[in-house]
């Protein structure tokens, strides 16, 4: 019985470390809060002619739901360009939201191809919190 306990609990550590690394591989590590692992990479939009857009991957590492709020902001030379709604995602334990098909894709509308390109160019989270939410779907 405690090996079958250690094997389970074996196989869900060595899961989850697959996992950070697949996500690693493709996007990059921004940070970690409790237990979420934010990611971000830059991909060229849909039709390959507009500007580039920021997909985000939110990776749960927790044995509970958790409920991300943020908003995320453009700047160009320091000044705010163009903000996000606050959004609001559920992220299951052991599982990730990434790009498109969780609304985590961001195109800066008000700024050029060429501004996001610009060493003058960043983007942070404005708003961030992490909360343990058992009823969030």
């Amino acid at each position: 019985m405690n090996k079958a306990i250690l094997t389970i609990l074996f196989l869900l550590l060595a899961s989850s470390a697959i996992h950070e690394l697949a996500a690693q591989n493709k996007y990059e590590y921004i940070s970690k809060q409790d237990s979420i692992t934010f990611y971000q990479k830059w991909i060229m939009n849909k039709d390959q002619t507009g500007p580039k857009e920021l997909s985000l991957n939110f990776f749960n590492s927790d044995t509970s739901k958790r409920k991300v709020v943020f908003k995320v902001a453009f700047y160009y030379q320091g000044v705010l360009k163009e903000e996000s709604e606050e959004i609001i995602v559920c992220i299951k334990p052991g599982k990730s939201l990434k790009g498109k098909w969780a609304g985590l894709i961001f195109q800066p509308l008000a700024m050029t191809p060429a501004e996001l390109s610009s060493d003058n160019f960043s983007w942070e989270f404005t708003k961030l919190e992490v909360l343990k939410d058992e009823d969030c779907d």
